[in-house]
This record gives C-alpha cells, sequence and structure tokens, in this order.
C-alpha cells in the first residue's frame, strides 16, 4: 500500500473558510430529497461525497484539478494528491487534509474513509460522479455500506447569493 498522509485542521486556523456554505449542505443532506408531490425519492444521508470540481471549490476554496470531499455531520474531509499538498496546505483551511500518492483514485479513498468512519450510507453526487468513479466507491464500500446518489445538494445552495458574491456580480455588470 502506498503512503498517505494526513493533515488534521490547522488549529491555528481552525475557523473553515466557507462554513456557512458547508452548514447549508449539512442541512440539505439531513433532508430528503422529495419529488412535486412531496413524496420521498431519496432518504436523508449522514455523509456526501462531492465530486464535482465546482463544488469542491465553492465548499473548500481549492482551485486546483483534483480534489473530492466527504460531508458528515461533524467532519469535512478535502482529498487530492502530492502534486496539490502545499496548495491544498493554503486553500483548504479547516477540513482534514488526505494526501493521497500521484494516481490514486480519489473515490477509493474516500470509500475506504466511509467505511474505516463507520458511514453505512452514504450519497454521491449522482450527477456530476462518472460511471467509473461510481464503481470505484461502489467497490470500496462494497458489502459494509449502500450508496445513494443524490443531486442538487450543493447547487441549492450555491442558489442563494452571499452579499459578498452579490458585489462581484454587480461589478461584473
Amino acid at each position: 500500500m502506498l503512503p498517505v498522509r494526513w493533515y488534521n485542521r490547522d488549529v491555528s486556523n481552525s475557523m473553515m473558510h466557507f462554513p456557512q456554505r458547508v452548514l447549508g449542505v449539512r442541512s440539505r443532506m439531513a433532508q430528503p430529497e422529495l419529488n412535486s408531490d412531496g413524496q420521498e425519492v431519496t432518504p436523508a444521508v449522514p455523509a456526501l461525497v462531492i465530486s464535482n470540481l465546482d463544488n469542491v471549490r465553492y465548499l473548500t476554496g481549492f482551485s486546483g484539478s483534483n480534489g473530492l470531499v466527504v460531508l458528515t455531520e461533524t467532519e469535512a474531509v478535502f482529498f487530492t494528491d502530492g502534486r496539490y499538498e502545499l496548495q491544498a496546505s493554503r486553500e483548504v483551511p479547516g477540513f482534514t487534509r488526505v494526501i493521497l500518492p500521484q494516481g490514486t483514485a480519489l473515490s477509493a479513498a474516500a470509500g475506504k474513509w466511509l467505511v474505516e468512519n463507520g458511514f453505512p450510507r452514504a450519497g454521491f453526487e449522482g450527477g456530476h460522479l462518472t460511471y467509473n468513479g461510481y464503481r470505484t466507491l461502489e467497490l470500496a464500500v462494497e458489502g459494509k455500506g449502500s450508496l445513494i446518489g443524490r443531486s442538487g445538494v450543493v447547487e441549492g445552495v450555491r442558489e442563494v447569493k452571499e452579499p459578498g458574491e452579490i458585489e462581484k456580480i454587480k461589478a461584473a455588470v
């Protein structure tokens, strides 16, 4: 097995870069997805694997091209590879950072983390995770957990603009 470096939250900078965004996603994870008739389509999930890079950046500030986030009620874990170790240390404060060897599938590492941390059910971004990414995640949790495709969890939070985002929009037009 290749070495993995774990970095816990930086105690000197324990506030997440975007705490309200993370709280918003956690709130949406805790609610089931409903259809237009108000019937449950997918259940609430205790953990969510976020693989879309736009959503990863929105939650973490990470501007690299290889990152993945797992959010739970109490944990925020960021996965990337060694090429981005320094960048992640600067851009992703407040998250536990997992630095993997280059070439390691982030979804496999996330699945392993979910199993090791006792999450029998987890959501994933159904509209964003590739089939190969899903299969890798599924194999990592096989027999030890179930995966539930969720859609719009992060996007629902992104729809509501923060004051700073509104100012940037105004300046752009």
